[in-house]
């Protein structure tokens, strides 16, 4: 009897000790696997690498300590990018996949997923799969590249998914700057109306000193309201467009860069970088707010709140807005103090 007691009890004491090791080694597991998907230092990484089933790309090169590039081609949107580092640096594992999940998670992640793959120099530190998002919608199925395990990942804090992160449409990427210059960088700001050349002028900033010069023949001259002239030259920081036509196609980018442009705006810096961003007329849609003449109540035939715009030499259509683009669509009689010289 004593003897089956003490069989007992060794009994006991080897299965709560299994049990431990069973839990710290699945624990170890799991911050090693917590360890192969976050960055600790998001400072080391200079190219990342999005790629999705279809075969879509996007690499994401740094070109300084705060400035991307995407495909070579475009400016990153830095918000965009911020977001992107701070959640690779704070993934954490929520939880492991349950074990009866574990198949068909798998699955979906072969059908469904982005490829991530970070690079430091060209030494590749991480890669992993990221897919969809969790029936509650506050966790992100992620796997690491030759890894059959699947976790069900966070971070901390914020509640949502993230695979919406982790992206592989170009455009999306790019920032949607087009004038970001401080006054003392300008050289020249360059405004051509090719329909109506009397609005036309150009501003040459020479050692802080603006002159405003007609690109039309004038036959009187007026002094320069110097206030507006400062105010305009300091309008030129963090422009942006608001979006690309989504049913855009290269025919119709094709048909509107065929048309005379209501404006030509060229910015150049002093370190000779330029902009220019050809401005044209956009027909009324459903998105049009107001699509009639407010004192004839007849239907008007140009969208008065939005442009078509091409900016250097890209050929995607973007959209900008009468609100962000209003203040520096000014004609040249504006800068003037007689109120003759405006007639």
């Amino acid at each position: 009897m004593k003897k089956n007691f003490l069989y007992i009890l060794l009994f006991i004491l080897l299965a709560v000790a299994t049990v431990w090791m069973l839990q710290n080694g699945e624990i170890s597991t799991l911050k090693s696997d917590l360890k192969n998907f976050a960055l600790t230092d998001t400072g080391i990484v200079t190219k990342i690498m999005l790629v999705d089933k279809d075969g879509n790309k996007v690499i994401l090169e740094r070109k300084g300590s705060n400035s991307w590039r995407v495909n070579n081609k475009y400016e990153v949107n830095q918000a965009k990018m911020n977001t992107l580092l701070e959640t690779m640096k704070t993934l954490e594992v929520k939880s492991p996949v349950p074990s009866k999940d574990v198949n068909s998670v798998v699955i979906d992640l072969a059908t469904r997923h982005i490829l991530v793959r970070i690079f430091k120099g060209e030494d590749m530190i991480k890669s992993y799969f990221v897919g969809v998002q969790t029936a509650d919608q506050l966790g992100t199925y992620m796997l690491m590249e030759n890894s059959k395990s699947p976790f069900i990942m966070h971070v901390p804090g914020f509640n949502g998914y993230l695979n919406v992160r982790y992206f592989t449409d170009e455009l999306d990427w790019k920032t949607r700057k087009v004038f970001d210059s401080k006054p003392e960088e300008i050289e020249f700001i360059k405004v051509d109306y090719p329909a109506m050349p009397h609005r036309s002028f150009i501003i040459n900033n020479d050692g802080g000193q603006l002159s405003l010069i007609p690109l039309a023949e004038k036959e009187m001259q007026a002094p320069v309201d110097r206030r507006l002239l400062t105010f305009y030259v300091a309008s030129f920081r963090s422009i942006m467009y608001e979006g690309y036509d989504r049913a855009f196609d290269m025919h119709k980018a094709d048909s509107v860069a065929a048309m005379p442009p209501y404006c030509i705006m060229t910015v150049k810096n002093k370190n000779g970088v330029k902009n220019t961003l050809r401005i044209f007329y956009k027909g009324i849609d459903e998105r049009t707010m107001q699509q009639f003449d407010e004192k004839t109540m007849k239907p008007l035939s140009v969208d008065p709140e939005r442009y078509f715009a091409l900016l250097n030499d890209e050929k995607n259509l973007v959209i900008i807005q009468q609100f962000v683009f209003g203040n520096l669509l000014r004609g040249y009689d504006d800068f003037l103090l007689n109120d003759k010289a405006k007639k």
